[in-house]
C-alpha cells in the first residue's frame, strides 16, 4: 500500500509516518502484503454515503486503487 504525503492531515494517520510527509512529493510504502488477498476499487457510482473519504491510493498491476 503506498499513501502519499497528501493524506498526511487525516486523524487516522496521527503520530505515524504518514502524519510527517511533505503534502505531495513523499509517500510511504507500507508493508508489501498489507492490503492482503482481496481489496475493491472505490468507484463513485453515485450511491456515496455522506462523509465517506479516501485514506490512501495504491497501483497493483497497472490498476489504480483509489
Amino acid at each position: 500500500m503506498i499513501v502519499p504525503g497528501r493524506y498526511n492531515k487525516l486523524r487516522f494517520w496521527r503520530d505515524t509516518a504518514v502524519s510527517k510527509l511533505a503534502i505531495d512529493d513523499q509517500y510511504i510504502v507500507q508493508k508489501p502484503g498489507i492490503l492482503g488477498h482481496e481489496l475493491d476499487e472505490d468507484f463513485d457510482n453515485g450511491f456515496r454515503p455522506p462523509g465517506l473519504f479516501r485514506m490512501s491510493r495504491t497501483k497493483v498491476q497497472n490498476v489504480m486503487i483509489i
